[in-house]
């Protein structure tokens, strides 16, 4: 059986201290989530039954191959993903270099989640 963290519920300031320690733990993959910006005001709860936005504006967002490559010169095996790379809002050939160094930079540990997104705009 194999075990994942995702971040996508975790302030971004311990993202280096999580991966570290889930590599250490045996893990078999960490995954960022992936956004390009966040909307000033955002409606919905990410959980049903929650009375406040998903995310809030103020939460930093990060190049997820950029942020992912910096988090594989920390760690020595575990694999490195996104859920959800938004391909579509991007040039298909600078998402696959992003990627590519990724893997290249990482001995091989990159994985991509790539989908369209779920905003509403």
């Amino acid at each position: 059986m194999k075990f994942a963290v995702t971040f996508g519920q975790l302030n971004p300031h311990f993202w280096l201290d999580a991966a570290i320690a889930a590599d250490e733990l045996g893990f078999e993959s960490i995954w960022l989530p992936e956004h390009l910006v966040f909307p000033v005001e955002m409606s919905g709860q990410l959980v049903p039954g929650e009375e406040h936005p998903p995310v809030p504006a103020s939460t930093p967002v990060y190049d997820a191959g950029a942020y992912l490559s910096f988090i594989a010169a920390r760690t020595t095996r575990i694999r490195l993903g996104t859920f959800v790379y938004l391909l579509g809002i991007r040039h298909p050939v600078v998402g696959a270099r992003a990627f590519a160094t990724l893997d290249v930079v990482s001995g091989g540990r990159a994985e991509v989640g790539v989908g369209a997104g779920g905003r509403k705009t």
